[in-house]
């Protein structure tokens, strides 16, 4: 058995809305039953002569129900915090999903680094106009250890700290991650 890929921000989300169904469950059959109790009390149904016995007895039965009406208002109020948090999080990811460099060679968008374009000539925020063109690779065959080798070819006259940060962030890139677009 495999387990689903979910996200810590969409796992979130959904112990919320599981918490908020939970809720107002709980809180809904517990209207109801007050609201059967209370026609009761109305029949005079808990009626047995003694007011103060009476009294005592709907006393207790309402604290009863306004305890498990208070549970139901905190299982809602605590399921509001991750369904928000959760929700934030996942439209931040979603939305504002826009690449600084290109996650193909890596190198930063500038006014130099264009961005590539999808078939319907839309701009890719993933990727630069010379890895991505009319939506595909310009080069299809390339493979993550051309373009290591072409960049750190590119910085060999640089420190051995250099070259181990831009290889660690060449490994970050999404086209060179497994399956990720193939």
């Amino acid at each position: 058995m495999s387990i689903p890929n979910v996200k810590f921000h969409q796992l979130l989300f959904y112990i919320g809305i599981s918490l908020l169904f939970i809720g107002l469950l709980q809180f809904f059959n517990t209207f109801k039953e007050l609201h059967e109790f209370l026609i009761e009390v109305l029949n005079g149904e808990y009626n047995t002569g003694d007011s103060d016995f009476d009294r005592e007895k709907i006393d207790a039965i309402s604290e009863l129900y306004a305890k498990r009406m208070g549970m139901a208002g905190g299982l809602i109020g605590g399921a509001i915090s991750p369904i928000l948090v959760g929700a934030f999080i996942w439209y931040k990811k979603e939305t504002f999903n826009i690449k600084k460099y290109c996650q193909s060679c890596g190198k930063f968008f500038d006014s130099m680094i264009n961005y590539g374009t999808h078939k319907d000539k839309s701009l890719n925020e993933h990727f630069c106009s010379k890895c991505y063109k009319k939506g595909q690779f310009t080069n299809q065959e390339l493979t993550k250890e051309q373009v290591f080798s072409t960049i750190l070819a590119e910085l060999k006259n640089k420190n051995i700290i250099t070259k181990y940060f831009v290889k660690k962030h060449l490994n970050k890139l999404d086209r060179w991650k497994k399956h990720h677009y193939y």
